[in-house]
């Protein structure tokens, strides 16, 4: 447990903020292909208090449409609302040190003789998408439990003491304005992202055996919810506070070029007041590290080191991106072993 605390505590908040975007992105494809309909995503956050409870985000969602209700109920269409919004934390644990939950939601309106399927199908799908994500689909400790008309999705750690509710969705929802929707069922999916997050990172710390005697535990993120994979460092020792300082500015210019030329890399943060240490990169499973020495100033030539093997090759800053592209492949996942 130690190992996982103290991890998640010294993870900074860039990367905490990165998976959990990385989550909002597949939960929204994932709701985008729920619906026989199109779902039409509401901006409704910033009206929301913190407290709202479902009749008023509802209530929100349907204000925010209202144009286009009667059409919807009259062609006795299923349609759909997303929204995202923060709620004060209900739960004392100081993982994330956070006093709000961020929560994505669904509310799903459907004519009657639709239900039943767009209910089953919901279930269904809602458990597959976290055992997609999950390290070990078939082991990832993900139950779902039915009682009248809630279907919760929680998740058993490995590392915390506590269960984690991560889905409730409950069926034909006692909604208070109901006259407007009279030959319409709601279904209101909610999810909690810190809980995500937790469950996410939880499942990704696997102990294991290598070489048939050296006990590890190895950290293996799906590749959809990696939030770095590559970082840049400045080697330091010996250098001056002018060849430092152009250090940075060619750091910052492959940050450029790197984020111009590909959506599929994503760099650590670079900060020149905090340089990241290659062992910090170890740590948060950044696989291939990006090393700038005074010798790149004067030829160009840059380090690319790979954690696992820690071999630097030598690289010119030309051929840098077509490298990385090379060697960052998307469908591996990213690993870390302590």
């Amino acid at each position: 447990m130690s190992l996982f605390v103290n991890f998640l505590h010294q993870w900074p908040a860039y990367c905490k903020h990165q998976v959990v975007n990385n989550i909002v992105k597949e939960w929204k494809k994932f709701a985008s292909k729920i619906m026989p309909t199109k779902i039409f995503s509401a901006q409704t956050a910033s009206t929301i208090d913190f407290d709202s409870n479902p009749d008023q985000l509802i209530k929100s969602a349907l204000d925010f449409y209202a144009t286009n209700l009667s059409q919807w109920i009259s062609q006795q269409s299923s349609f759909g609302i997303i929204y995202q919004y923060p709620c004060k934390s209900q739960h004392d644990d100081h993982y994330l040190d956070s006093k709000l939950d961020q929560n994505l939601s669904m509310v799903l309106f459907c004519p009657k003789t639709e239900t039943l399927k767009i209910q089953q199908m919901l279930t269904r799908t809602r458990f597959h998408w976290y055992r997609k994500l999950s390290k070990s689909p078939m082991k990832s400790g993900f139950e779902s439990k039915l009682n009248e008309n809630i279907f919760e999705i929680g998740y058993e750690p490995k590392q915390l003491s506590k269960s984690i509710l991560l889905d409730r969705i409950e069926f034909n929802f006692n909604y208070n304005d109901q006259q407007r929707l009279n030959n319409m069922d709601i279904i209101f999916c909610n999810s909690n992202l810190g809980n995500c997050l937790l469950a996410f990172l939880d499942d990704c710390f696997t102990p294991t055996t290598i070489n048939d005697h050296d006990k590890k535990v190895v950290m293996k993120l799906n590749p959809l919810l990696v939030p770095f994979k590559l970082a840049i460092n400045i080697d330091s020792m010996g250098c001056k506070a002018i060849g430092q300082r152009k250090l940075l500015e060619v750091a910052q210019h492959l940050i450029d070029l790197l984020e111009e030329h590909s959506e599929t890399i994503t760099i650590f943060p670079f900060a020149s007041d905090n340089p990241i240490t290659i062992d910090q990169c170890d740590r948060l499973a950044v696989k291939y590290c990006i090393i700038l020495k005074e010798e790149t100033l004067r030829n160009g030539i840059i380090y690319l080191r790979n954690r696992d093997t820690g071999i630097s090759e030598q690289v010119h800053i030309s051929n840098l991106l077509k490298t990385i592209l090379f060697y960052l492949q998307p469908d591996k996942l990213i690993t870390y072993k302590d």
